[in-house]
């Protein structure tokens, strides 16, 4: 996600900060320490309400991180791979390399985090009891109640909410029917979305314009989300039955790694159709470069810089094999920097595969469905 920041690494994956988590951060603290903590706690001084208000949130955003770690643990399990996972605005979210290929692993997925969550809640209540009616007590009993609380909001079967998750693979499973089961499960969460966009206006109009527009933001978000998660579905459709090999180009532009960019550009990128081009020295796959990493060289350096100083070297490249689903192709390519990808049969470099060639195969099968 661009405009994060990378912070740990658990179970080899990248946990990243986008800059939006420190504004809601900061709300979170300001709302914990105006109104909360002074409400519950009434003698508590000033400092203790600063130091409680932080903690929460801290503890609060680690919450969220282990519900984004059981659904990512989940994922590996059941043979995905997990990119990255980003504290952003909403909270978290884990971007998988591809959707689970079974209703089984996308319904043993999605309740994980809830799971989490309800466990959390529930061991934050009894640790509450067990300190009292003192600070301590005050910060599990809001630890138990918010995290309660993401439980059950993430169960309302809305996708792409975990609940509608869990109500897709249900669909799934039992009628055989990816494409159906998205459709109910994205009109839910679309429903869903326009009732809390709907109930923001009338907040604002009541008075109370920050829950408002926090409400409609939040609904924009989830329709935004259900309208990818169904287009997502229709493209693993249109590509259905390819191979990557279907739809590999053998014949992708090649360029040596020692030329300067300023050659590069003038004799492979202008006179050609491509942006996109494979380096090789000798036959042996170096990198990916394309207008785009040639565009973050400012003009005047061309004449310096070479292909390889400019290129994505061979062991950053995304890489797909010829017997994947195309589909599979399509997702890694999106995710590219690149817009392209390198095509292997076992450990023979084949081709690339790039966002244009696919894009121009599925607006066709689009088109041919229609």
């Amino acid at each position: 996600m661009t405009g994060s920041f990378r912070i740990a690494r658990i179970l080899g994956i990248p946990i990243e900060v986008h800059y939006t988590w420190l504004i809601v951060f900061g709300l979170v603290v300001w709302s914990l320490a105006v109104g909360y903590f002074p409400t519950v706690g009434p003698n508590l001084g000033m400092t203790t309400v600063i130091v409680l208000s932080v903690s929460a949130t801290l503890l609060f955003f680690a919450a969220l991180l282990l519900h984004e770690l059981a659904h990512s643990y989940v994922a590996i399990r059941e043979g995905l791979s997990v990119r990255r996972i980003t504290l952003f605005i909403f909270g978290g979210v884990a971007q998988m390399a591809k959707e689970p290929s079974t209703a089984g692993g996308e319904f043993r997925m999605a309740i994980a985090g809830p799971l989490v969550s309800i466990a959390i809640g529930v061991i934050s209540w009894v640790l509450s009891r067990l300190a009292g009616e003192g600070p301590v007590g005050l910060l599990f009993r809001y630890l138990g109640f918010i995290n309660l609380v993401v439980a059950v909001f993430n169960l309302i079967p809305a996708f792409p909410l975990d609940g509608g998750r869990v109500l897709r693979s249900s669909i799934w499973y039992f009628s055989g029917d990816l494409t159906r089961a998205t459709l109910t499960a994205t009109s839910v969460g679309q429903g869903f979305a326009y009732l809390l966009i709907g109930l923001g206006v009338l907040q604002v109009v009541a008075g109370r314009a920050g829950n408002g527009i926090w409400m409609m933001f939040i609904g924009w978000f989830l329709l935004q989300a259900a309208q990818s998660g169904y287009q997502q579905v229709l493209i693993r459709r249109a590509l259905r039955g390819l191979k990557v090999r279907d739809v590999v180009r053998e014949d992708a532009g090649t360029v040596p790694s020692d030329i300067t960019l300023a050659t590069f550009v003038h004799d492979y990128l202008l006179p050609s159709p491509d942006s996109e081009f494979v380096v090789v020295d000798d036959g042996r796959l170096r990198g990916l470069i394309s207008l785009e990493d040639v565009k973050k060289v400012s003009r005047e350096r061309w004449g310096q810089v070479t292909v390889a100083d400019a290129m994505v070297p061979e062991s950053e490249c995304p890489t797909v094999s010829a017997t994947q689903n195309a589909y599979d192709a399509f997702m890694t390519v999106a995710a590219s920097p690149t817009g392209q990808a390198v095509v292997k049969d076992g450990s023979r470099l084949v081709g690339a595969v790039t966002r244009r060639d696919l894009l121009a195969r599925l607006r066709n099968r689009l088109a041919l469905e229609e």
